[in-house]
């Protein structure tokens, strides 16, 4: 990837997202990521490196047309990726989408960056609220449609952010999310506590797709 692109696409994930929270070990830990179309992900375990590889997957979305009006090659590519608004919301509750592998739907310009696991996820990051066992819809701006993913579900206890403490997110198990009309279904834990919820997605916009990864509290009851 050139190093100008680079820059730029790095710059507008870090202007367009909520401050990232530094890895606690020093590390780079590996983010959310879908490994096969079928949308089965592992979760990343903080102490791994990064070493991604765009894979968007498109089993049960409803993807947006490409048009001619999309600009091309890697400007074209920097334009769409400053112009995307990275958040993910459950109902009217919105949170940052950190993206990681991103390219052109046209197939004429990619780029690929390693995120930090937990980039996003501080002591302000919003809480949802919900029955225990419910269900919740996870969604991306009108632009923005999310085409599968995963969700990791941890106790909130489990986290010390101000001291820097995380768990090891290899011993939680993921499910698989399928999308409908640009959305992803998930079940809240069905018991009552504080949460966080670990997402890792694929989507497309009109010109452009990727995958990111997105986290948020949830209180149950």
């Amino acid at each position: 990837m050139p190093s100008r692109l680079a820059a730029l696409l790095v710059g507008a994930i870090v202007v367009e997202s909520c401050s990232a929270m530094a890895s606690p070990s020093g590390t780079t830990p590996s983010p959310i990521r879908s490994q096969t179309p079928t949308a089965s992900a592992t979760v990343p375990s903080p102490s791994a490196p990064a070493s991604l590889t765009a894979a968007v997957a498109t089993t049960g979305a409803s993807p947006v047309a490409v048009t001619d009006g999309c600009p091309p090659g890697q400007e074209g590519l920097v334009a769409s990726s400053l112009a995307l608004e990275r958040s993910l919301r459950i109902g009217s509750t919105r949170f940052a989408l950190v993206t990681a592998g991103i390219q052109n739907r046209s197939g004429d310009a990619q780029a690929d960056d390693a995120i930090a696991a937990w980039a996003t996820l501080t002591n302000e990051t919003p809480t949802v609220s919900a029955a225990a066992g419910s269900t919740g819809r996870l969604a991306g701006s009108s632009a923005l449609r999310l085409l599968s993913g995963t969700l990791a579900v941890f106790p909130a206890s489990a986290f010390d952010l101000a001291a820097g403490r995380v768990p090891d997110s290899g011993s939680v198990p993921t499910t698989a999310l399928r999308a409908a009309d640009g959305t992803l279904a998930f079940r809240f834990p069905p018991t009552a506590g504080r949460w966080v919820l670990a997402f890792g997605v694929n989507w497309q916009s009109l010109c452009i797709k990727g995958d990111g990864v997105a986290y948020a509290f949830a209180s149950t009851r």
